[in-house]
């Protein structure tokens, strides 16, 4: 059986063979199949990432949320205690590149969700399976954010179809999505 980080490799290489053509016109098709999820746009609290490199853009996403007066976070990742702390930002401009290439806002108690309040999460990942597993790039931050949520919260991995993996090499710590979302299609985990 392979390892996460075999694994990890393996679907590194093949979405990096997508073209960035490829990249924006798969993108407009995620974000297309992400709205019409039941009950994603009559929320109010959305946790959203800045996309990076090979992942599906989200700028346009965020751009919806924030024209349908939602309140979207961006997580800052705080190292030393290794975990992802939620901030509202209210445009793009607002997110700076850190050392790690992660987009992230600037830190202020003031603009702190807490995982309690969010309804949705939008999550990235290297690989999924149909059981509703992702695998991320190994630091476990969203699996300790996922694992912190309500149980009502929405919770959806954004993939590429190349992405799908047979079988994602999980551990005990791995958490499940509600949704995986796709250029090709929408998948409900039941």
């Amino acid at each position: 059986m392979k390892t996460k980080q075999i694994q990890r490799d393996d679907f590194k290489q093949a979405v990096g063979r997508i073209t960035n053509p490829q990249r924006e016109e798969f993108s407009l098709l995620i974000y297309d199949r992400l709205f019409t999820i039941s009950g994603f746009t009559s929320s109010r609290y959305y946790f959203l990432y800045c996309s990076m490199g090979s992942e599906p853009e989200t700028k346009g996403i965020f751009n919806r949320l924030i024209e349908d007066r939602k309140e979207v976070a961006f997580p800052i990742w705080h190292q030393k205690e290794q975990r992802l702390s939620w901030h509202l930002v209210h445009t793009w401009d607002q997110l700076q590149r850190r050392s790690n290439r992660i987009m992230e806002p600037v830190y202020s108690p003031q603009t702190e969700i807490l995982f309690h309040q969010a309804d949705w999460i939008l999550v990235p990942g290297i690989a999924f399976d149909r059981r509703g597993y992702r695998l991320g790039r190994g630091a476990g931050m969203y699996d300790r954010t996922l694992a912190s949520l309500r149980n009502e919260t929405g919770r959806v991995g954004l993939f590429f179809s190349i992405q799908e993996a047979n079988h994602v090499v999980t551990e005990a710590h791995d958490q499940r999505m509600n949704f995986i979302v796709t250029e090709k299609e929408r998948i409900i985990i039941k």
